[in-house]
């Protein structure tokens, strides 16, 4: 134990934070660790942009730096982007956590992610980690925001979660003991492709009907054809109805096959009228088949951060050995 605890010290994770109390003999040192001290790069894909940030294990974000990636070559952009951020660095990064919204092989591969113009099967991780020489972890956007919520926000200590994410698109996820629920080919929570209205996701598509009727931007839509904002509607306009409708059956779904102990709704729709969220969640908790409770992510985009924050820690083995001696953008 002295000779792991003088490896970690050496490796500027642990530190003395003083002594303990003692009724005789020498107090024992009491040792802490540095979540400061563990620095990741963090790539998140949203809407066609991409932002490159250094955090600490703490979720605190050092550097950023944003970049469009519409009609762009995203390898190329990303690239580029990390050079730049390496360049405002002022210590290392240890790994890469890559946030986007699509599915996301064990591979590194990538599909249906069109939104941020990566090409499916796309490998990625090893593009990554030729260009750092850094361990890469790659995981799907909502997933990541349902790690942080879990954690960190409207489910903390909650161990089963269930978040639907309604924003430019939709999603979903399921929280279990802290950890993803992914299915057999890391597609779980694609709740966007749900048929719905009697209407089915066809061969090929890249986006689902459920989404592209119900998606947020796709009510706002609706209302702007009618001459309607949120500040002018409530919960029984009829576009809204039927979008609270078309929500609540995803959480519905969600929680007739996962069980969860909590929903968490989560994007863009967490800011609309507090009538009309009171009126999702009574819709969700009185059609359910069994108790739910309903709640409202508040990290909002932080909720990645800290979703990356719980993956690397479960995955210790990234950030231990001291970075790559031969990676030509941290050395």
């Amino acid at each position: 134990m002295t000779a792991t605890i003088r490896d970690l010290v050496h490796l500027g994770l642990v530190m003395d934070t003083g002594k303990a109390s003692t009724t005789g003999g020498r107090p024992a040192s009491l040792l802490g660790f540095d979540r400061s001290a563990v620095l990741m790069t963090l790539l998140s894909f949203t809407d066609h942009r991409l932002t490159a940030s250094q955090i600490d294990l703490s979720g605190h974000e050092l550097v950023r730096i944003v970049r469009d990636v519409k009609h762009l070559d995203t390898p190329g952009v990303l690239t580029e982007a990390l050079h730049t951020l390496s360049a405002a660095a002022a210590k290392p990064s240890r790994c890469v956590a890559v946030s986007l919204p699509g599915v996301v092989a064990a591979d590194g591969s990538v599909s249906s992610a069109p939104a941020v113009g990566l090409k499916s099967s796309m490998e990625l991780r090893s593009h990554l980690g030729e260009v750092t020489g850094l361990p890469v972890l790659i995981e799907n956007d909502v997933n990541l925001l349902a790690l942080g919520e879990a954690a960190r926000g409207a489910a903390k200590d909650r161990d089963d979660v269930g978040l639907v994410y309604i924003g430019a698109g939709i999603g979903g996820a399921v929280v279990r003991e802290g950890k993803i629920e992914p299915g057999a080919t890391r597609s779980a929570g694609e709740i966007g492709f749900l048929p719905y209205g009697g209407v089915w996701a066809a061969p090929g598509d890249t986006e689902g009907p459920f989404e592209r009727e119900w998606s947020l931007a796709a009510v706002n839509a609706r209302l702007i054809r009618d001459g309607l904002d949120w500040e002018s509607v409530t919960a029984a306009t009829p576009v809204v109805d039927a979008a609270l409708d078309a929500w609540s059956y995803a959480a519905l779904v969600t929680c007739c096959v996962a069980d969860p102990a909590t929903i968490v709704f989560a994007g863009d729709v967490c800011e609309l009228p507090q009538g009309v969220l009171d009126e999702l969640t009574r819709r969700v908790t009185s059609r359910s088949p069994h108790p739910v409770d309903v709640a409202f992510a508040w990290l909002g985009q932080g909720g990645v951060a800290a979703g990356v924050v719980e993956l690397v820690s479960s995955n210790a083995e990234l950030f231990l050995p001291d970075p790559s001696p031969t990676n030509h953008l941290y050395p």
